[in-house]
């Protein structure tokens, strides 16, 4: 029972690391795909962030572009509708100006009429009454010349305006539209270089933000992978430490199980039992198997280490306990060679648990004949040495030891463990065929435990199913 527990606990704890490895494998391979979707995503979204930036911009550029051209057309439109207009009035602002012209040259010529005036009456005053027809004859032609000669500066400074103003208006009209047009280059060039420098900018702003990027995916993937590789080392750990205390624990219990067994009396040989086919008609069962409690499932001791040689004083059983002592539990009878590789304990505990094969109980026998009752015996002690192998642990020694002392008392006292011997009953087998009556009483028998073969061969699977190797 002890040694199902056991395997069911291993198979049970087999199982949850199982499961605990699939889920952590489960687990990591969806972090990796959420690392690559959220990757994927990041890239996506940033080409698509910078595509629409790039659009806004070159949509910016273009619309500022066409703004400064329309600019550019209208400054010269309306500097050419200037021109005209400049054009369209030119005579009128020749007749003004000739009119002040002539204006000019009216107040001239009154001034001058009235400076002879006033030079003729002074001269008149100062010459004599008869000079004074020569004098005004000469003031007159004076006044004529000179009036002739401002008309003349007149008529002369007219003329030029009129051809130096139409020429001037062409030259200043030409060099007015030389300047707006320079100004309005300048300006474009401006716009494109600020717009170049803005692109510039943009262009280095998008590889600065992708490298970000992906330094920042590939810190988060290694992080990820160191997180990875740390929850896998620790479920390793958690995987070891829970095997190792396991196993630790199935050990002590199987030690104290050990313990408790040889405390007890339970040697190797009385764990063995009697095989259902071992027991033949007229052979009676001791009393003391059908007294005590025996386990369904008896378990051999687990052996430990070094040699003894064991001595106890018990008391001499009775005829029917020496013959049948191997299947009443109290050791094995015959103290013999064929005996003594049959004590020998399984060499590990994955053995001693292997050997724990349960036994069915058998039928109960019908009434056996009656016999006369065994003459009397007297209680006489006596020593009984019994020699384990040397190749053989200290707790297989102890076993067999237990086995060959109760034995001895046994044989020296004539009784059971529990008193005189009771009715024998003989076990209910199956019939034979041609026998018509029940057969005689046979010789007495000595059982032996299972053969080393068979102990060796349930160690061995004891090994493999529950030594350390299971995982």
């Amino acid at each position: 029972m002890l040694l199902a527990r056991h395997n069911l606990e291993q198979d049970l704890l087999r199982e949850d690391l199982n499961k605990k490895q699939t889920q952590k494998d489960l687990e990591c391979a969806m972090l990796l795909r959420h690392h690559e979707s959220t990757q994927e995503l990041e890239f996506r979204q940033l080409a698509s962030v910078q595509r629409t930036r790039a659009d806004l911009i070159r949509t910016q550029h273009q619309t500022e572009l066409t703004n400064q051209l329309e600019y550019n057309k209208r400054r010269e439109q309306e500097l050419r509708q200037k021109h005209a207009v400049e054009v369209r009035q030119q005579p009128k602002s020749l007749k003004s100006k000739e009119l002040q012209i002539k204006r000019q040259f009216q107040d001239t010529c009154k001034i001058q009429t009235r400076q002879y005036k006033a030079l003729r009456n002074h001269l008149l005053e100062t010459t004599p009454k008869a000079d004074h027809k020569a004098v005004l004859k000469r003031l007159k032609e004076e006044q004529t010349r000179k009036l002739a000669t401002l008309a003349e500066q007149y008529d002369h400074s007219i003329n030029d305006m009129l051809s130096t103003q139409a020429l001037r208006l062409d030259e200043t009209q030409e060099a007015e539209y030389q300047v707006l047009r320079m100004q309005l280059q300048q300006e474009l060039e401006l716009l494109n270089a600020y717009q170049s420098k803005i692109k510039i900018h943009t262009d280095s702003q998008h590889e600065r933000e992708a490298k970000d990027l992906e330094q920042r995916v590939s810190i988060r993937r290694a992080l990820l992978e160191q997180r990875i590789e740390e929850e896998m080392l620790s479920l390793q750990n958690e995987r070891s430490e829970r095997i190792r205390t396991l196993l630790e624990r199935q050990a002590r219990e199987i030690e104290a199980f050990d313990s408790e067994s040889m405390r007890l009396g339970f040697s190797n040989m009385a764990l063995t039992g009697i095989p259902a086919g071992g027991l033949q008609p007229g052979l009676p069962q001791p009393a003391s198997r059908r007294r005590r409690g025996w386990p369904s499932r008896p378990c051999p001791a687990r052996a430990a280490t070094g040699p003894t040689a064991c001595t106890r004083t018990t008391r001499a059983p009775p005829s029917w306990r020496s013959q049948n002592s191997c299947a009443g539990g109290g050791g094995g009878g015959a103290a013999g060679p064929s005996a003594g590789p049959s004590r020998s304990a399984p060499p590990t505990a994955w053995a001693a648990r292997a050997a724990c094969t349960p036994t069915l109980p058998l039928p109960p026998p019908p009434p056996p004949p009656r016999r006369p009752p065994p003459p009397p015996t007297t209680l006489t002690t006596t020593t009984t040495t019994t020699t384990c192998p040397s190749t053989t642990t200290t707790r297989a020694r102890r076993s067999c030891t237990a086995s060959g002392t109760a034995s001895a008392r046994d044989r020296a006292t004539g009784a059971g463990p529990t008193g005189p011997r009771p009715p024998p009953l003989r076990p209910q087998l199956l019939p034979v065929a041609g026998a018509a009556a029940p057969p005689p009483p046979p010789p007495p028998i000595t059982l032996s435990s299972s053969p080393p073969s068979s102990s060796s061969s349930s160690s061995s699977q004891g090994a493999t199913a529950g030594g350390p190797g299971w995982w």
